[in-house]
């Protein structure tokens, strides 16, 4: 018998404090009715977001560590560990190797969307930002960078060693 009062009295308390809100707020309760129906809605709809922002997520950490593999490319470059071809074959095996397929890389130059000029023009594209805030550097390294591809264009085009 005091389980039967305990709910009792608990159902006592919830029908109180519906009529009293219902006497200090009038419409709360007709206004929630349709909100409360909706409550899995919005709980598959909190679910649906948090997914997305899940796969948003990994997205948004492959590109990151694609930069930072470029940059880390380029630094070789500036430093003079590697050639621009090396550094350009890095690029393309990074783009192979699908570590981020959302955003291909030629966006950097959208004139030249086919060939290994491409990445050519991206390890300078890279290289020029990587020095911005050495202007005099990055635009000695970049004519020096363009004038190593225009070599390369001249001794029989530019292809990227497999």
């Amino acid at each position: 018998m005091n389980g039967f009062l305990r709910v009792s009295a608990c159902a006592s308390a919830v029908l109180a404090a519906f009529l009293g809100l219902d006497f200090f707020q009038p419409n709360l309760i007709s206004e929630l009715g349709p909100e409360v129906v909706r409550l899995p809605q919005f709980r598959n709809m909190l679910r649906e977001q948090e997914e997305r922002g899940d796969l948003l997520k990994e997205q948004s950490d492959a590109v990151t560590c694609r930069i930072e593999r470029k940059c880390g490319i380029v630094a070789e470059l500036i430093a003079e560990h590697i050639t621009l071809p090396e550094a350009a074959a890095k690029f393309r095996d990074l783009e192979k190797s699908g570590t981020d397929r959302a955003y291909p890389s030629s966006w950097t130059c959208p004139s030249i969307r086919m060939g290994d000029e491409r990445f050519y023009r991206e390890v300078i594209a890279y290289a020029r930002e990587q020095l911005h805030l050495k202007p005099a550097l990055a635009a000695t390294l970049g004519a020096r960078l363009e004038m190593e591809m225009q070599q390369e264009r001249e001794c029989g085009g530019i292809r990227l060693a497999d």
